[in-house]
């Protein structure tokens, strides 16, 4: 048998466990209708009653609980960030790509220490918009 770096069609392996997993949760969305909205914030545990999982990815999990409306919001926030990071700060925008590749493996933000994290990424941007116009 030959040796496979990656195993997509293998739900043994890490990545064709984590695509069976996005597929079912796609499956979800669209049997019950709720690909622009969401499961409203109903955790992938819904999917499979005999799997107890996570979607390890950032963006699924954004996607499954709030759906294409909620993912696209995300997405434009986030947008705007790199943006100003682009801007101001190359050490912020490098952390906060660092962050968002990080986040199609993993949950990021939704974790605690994923959330001090966007906080500090939050905070650090009103900090710079006040900069700006307080020196214009």
């Amino acid at each position: 048998e030959k040796d496979k770096f990656l195993e997509f069609d293998n739900p043994k392996s890490s990545e064709g466990y984590r695509i069976l997993i996005w597929k079912k949760m796609i499956n979800y969305l669209h049997e019950n209708g709720a690909i622009l909205h969401g499961s409203g914030y109903v955790g992938s545990f819904v999917v499979d009653k005999k799997m107890k999982f996570s979607s390890h990815s950032q963006y699924f999990d954004i996607f499954f609980r709030t759906g294409i409306i909620g993912l696209s919001i995300c997405l434009i926030i986030y947008f705007i960030f790199l943006n100003k990071f682009r801007k101001r700060n190359y050490y912020l925008f490098s952390s906060f790509v660092g962050v968002l590749i990080y986040g199609f493996f993993h949950e990021t933000f939704k974790l605690s220490q994923g959330g001090v994290l966007l906080m500090f990424f939050i905070l650090y941007f009103n900090y710079e918009k006040h900069n700006l116009n307080k020196n214009d």
